[in-house]
């Protein structure tokens, strides 16, 4: 499957609307399959082989967990070198990071026979300290069909 750049605005969208609290629109306006809460969303991972960070606690869960709003006991700082190291241990170096406000991006390229760039947004929540919007995404080039 070939996934690109262009879809991670429109997942981060998808995210941020579902999950603040003023949002207009709500989990029953998805498709039962693209959004998971309660006591299902505890059972959702990260795509890609990439592990959460210890003990958070998932709240909400979209696109098999590409977005995820979770509550973790951790800040953007830990969660940001917790999620370098798994980029590492996955067989990506981090090339880029970026911060705007309350969030941190990670962009990373694979080596060896790893290929295509894994990226992360971490979005900490105003008002709410121990709660993150976390956006996974990964990218090939147009030569990669995984």
């Amino acid at each position: 499957m070939i996934r690109t750049v262009k879809t991670l605005p429109v997942i981060a969208a998808l995210a941020v609307s579902a999950c603040s609290p003023d949002a207009s629109l709500s989990p029953d306006d998805l498709p039962e399959d693209l959004f998971q809460s309660g006591p299902e969303a505890n059972e959702a991972t990260p795509p890609y082989g990439i592990n959460l960070y210890p003990d958070t606690k998932v709240i909400s869960a979209m696109l098999d967990g590409i977005t995820m709003l979770v509550e973790v006991n951790a800040t953007s700082d830990e969660l940001e070198a917790f999620y370098r190291s798994e980029f590492e241990r996955l067989g990506y170096d981090v090339v880029e990071r970026s911060e705007n406000g309350d969030q941190v991006s990670l962009r990373s390229n694979g080596t060896g026979r790893r290929q295509g760039d894994l990226t992360i947004a971490i979005n900490r929540m105003e008002g709410a300290p121990n709660r993150y919007i976390l956006v996974f995404g990964k990218m090939f080039d147009s030569h990669t069909s995984q």
